[in-house]
Formats: C-alpha cells, structure tokens, sequence
C-alpha cells in the first residue's frame, strides 16, 4: 500500500465523487476503488477520444471545433426528430 498526499479540497472532491458513486451502486467503496474507476474512465475518455479522431480524421480544425460543430448537429438532429414524433 502506498499514501498519496492530496490537498483538502481534492479530497473533499473526492469524497463527493465517492459519496455519489456509492449511492449509484448500493455500497461503499474505498479510495483505491475509486481512484481506479476514475482511471479506468479517463484511460476510455482517451480511446473514444483516438477512435473519434481516427473516424473523423478528415475533417479540419480543431478537435474541440470539431466536437462542438458535431454537438450542434446531434442538437438539430434531435430537434427535427421531435418535429416529426409530435
């Protein structure tokens, strides 16, 4: 087992994101856990980030362009879908 130091407000980020995790799923969990949940996320984060811009590599400018011009059509898109549901 290793200690980390962390600051005060990090760890009381971190007990919130705990306290939240733990409702989720119905029990506790400790540090270790959710330190490892939340690597597991951001190391899936990446994957999805390297995947979308492998499929999407073509287009042009910036990633974060890119995403929030995607965002805006997905937006659209959901907006003309309940156009045609209602």
């Amino acid at each position: 087992m290793t200690t980390i130091q962390i600051s005060k407000k990090t760890q009381e980020r971190l007990i919130r994101v705990i306290s939240d995790y733990q409702k989720k799923i119905g029990r506790r969990i400790n540090y270790d856990e959710i330190i490892e949940i939340i690597l597991n996320q951001y190391e899936s984060d990446k994957l999805a980030m390297k995947n979308f811009k492998e499929d999407f590599g073509l287009l042009k400018g910036k990633t974060e362009k890119v995403v929030d011009e995607l965002r805006k059509l997905k937006s659209e898109g959901n907006e003309k879908f309940e156009q045609f549901t209602k």
